[in-house]
């Protein structure tokens, strides 16, 4: 996640990770009075407690203790973990009600994606990040639950990314891990076997090829061979019995070949368990491309339409996400899946009345200001 919030910090000598934890927990009640709100929490885990608040604590006995005050208390549920700066900010890095929760683990990436949401940087400082998200792992529930592990390329700190998932496994066994990779470090016939070593039945490879063709792939990720590279990690994990799930997001310069493409799945790489087609995340690298890039739904459905119904004749897994509904034709309606997490996604005015709109994904909010003339609510009689 990475929702953050400006406030105040009281009496912390260092940033920490903390879990908010129940409002009739028996360490202080204090309950809502005048529009006062108190949300006690647990800091890393241990039996060191503070609290979220909208409102100083000077003239109350909590007034020693590690505290926050933000007017944006109410975004805060039981069971979320967040990072609370002392400088001024929450970051919020896991939500218990939310079904899109990830670990960020790196901004470093070997690949410049035309169309990345989060463009690579080379100036983070790993190992703070690491030692936060390691933070995480003693505060997260031990029920089943997916989680995310995103970037950057979450694979090029190899050794520490191995040794971080098999932290995250042993601390929750029913975790299913969905990991977003561009599949590079896999040419690596090596890395493979170390992968293997952990609890692979459990971890889904989220790995994009955005063509069939070499020289469009490789123009996406703006990386020579990627597309050869990623290829072969793709069957060396296949030897393996490692999950995998391809994406595809959809572009003016790839749609053309989205028919082709499904056919080459089907021929090449058959073994995979699920195909994503993805709309486009207008944000990112993808704003300073967006005349080269971005096409409007309407322009690609007969394509993907064939797509899918191609892969759906093969009992292929194949899902549509981050699209509107109603653009989707009826004929594969029953691919689609509403995707975009909640904390970034909008619908539009002329939405607001449609019928279909709880099982709409909408739209991501910096697709905002594009046209969508393609819209097609139901409205309400």
């Amino acid at each position: 996640m990475s929702n953050i919030t400006n406030g105040i910090a009281y009496n912390l000598e260092n940033s920490v990770i903390v879990k908010t934890i129940d409002m009739d927990s028996n360490i202080v009640f204090c309950g809502k009075e005048e529009n006062r709100i108190i949300r006690p929490f647990v800091i890393d885990g241990k039996t060191t407690y503070g609290y979220l608040c909208n409102y100083p604590l000077e003239d109350t006995p909590l007034k020693t203790f590690p505290y926050f005050v933000t007017k944006s208390i109410e975004n805060y549920n039981t069971g979320d973990i967040l990072l609370i700066d002392k400088s001024g900010y929450i970051k919020t890095l896991y939500q218990k009600e939310s079904k899109h929760n990830y670990i960020f683990f790196t901004e470093y990436c070997n690949h410049n994606c035309i169309m990345c949401s989060q463009p690579a940087t080379n100036s983070e400082n790993f190992k703070a990040q690491l030692d936060i998200n390691k933070g995480i792992i003693s505060l997260l529930p031990k029920e089943e639950m997916v989680l995310g592990i995103t970037g950057g390329e979450p694979t090029l700190f190899w050794k520490d990314f191995n040794e971080y998932i098999a932290l995250l496994q042993n601390n929750c066994p029913e975790i299913l891990l969905h990991i977003l990779t561009n599949g590079r470090t896999f040419y690596d016939y090596e890395k493979v076997l170390d992968f293997a070593k952990l609890n692979v039945n459990n971890i889904v490879l989220a790995i994009p090829v955005h063509s069939d063709y070499f020289e469009i792939h490789d123009r996406i990720v703006n990386s020579s061979n990627a597309f050869y590279d990623t290829i072969q990690g793709l069957y060396y994990l296949a030897k393996h019995n490692i999950r995998i799930e391809i994406r595809f997001v959809i572009l003016k310069i790839n749609y053309h070949r989205m028919v082709k493409f499904a056919r080459f799945l089907y021929k090449y790489l058959p073994f995979v368990e699920h195909v994503a087609f993805m709309g486009l995340e207008p944000i990112g690298n993808a704003q300073n491309e967006l005349n080269n890039i971005w096409i409007s739904p309407d322009l690609y459905m007969d394509e993907l339409e064939e797509s899918i119904e191609y892969l759906n004749s093969l009992k292929m897994n194949a899902s549509i996400y981050n699209l509107p509904l109603c653009c989707i034709p009826d004929s594969i309606i029953g691919n689609y899946r509403k995707s975009i997490s909640e904390w970034k996604n909008i619908y539009l005015d002329e939405c607001e009345n449609c019928i279909n709109k709880c099982d709409c994904g909408g739209f991501f909010s910096s697709a905002k200001n594009l046209e969508h003339k393609y819209l097609k609510p139901i409205k309400r009689s």
